[in-house]
């Protein structure tokens, strides 16, 4: 049971630094600025 516990433990806390990484990364990218000219 030891070893359930510590397997699922390391599955979240690499699952939690995966989508902090991932969520950086789509912060990172947002859209592009798009400058509009008035005419």
């Amino acid at each position: 049971m030891k070893t359930f516990f510590k397997i699922s433990g390391l599955v979240i806390i690499l699952g939690v630094f995966g989508y902090t990484l991932y969520f950086l990364w789509a912060k990172s990218k947002e859209k592009p600025v798009v400058y509009e000219t008035e005419t």
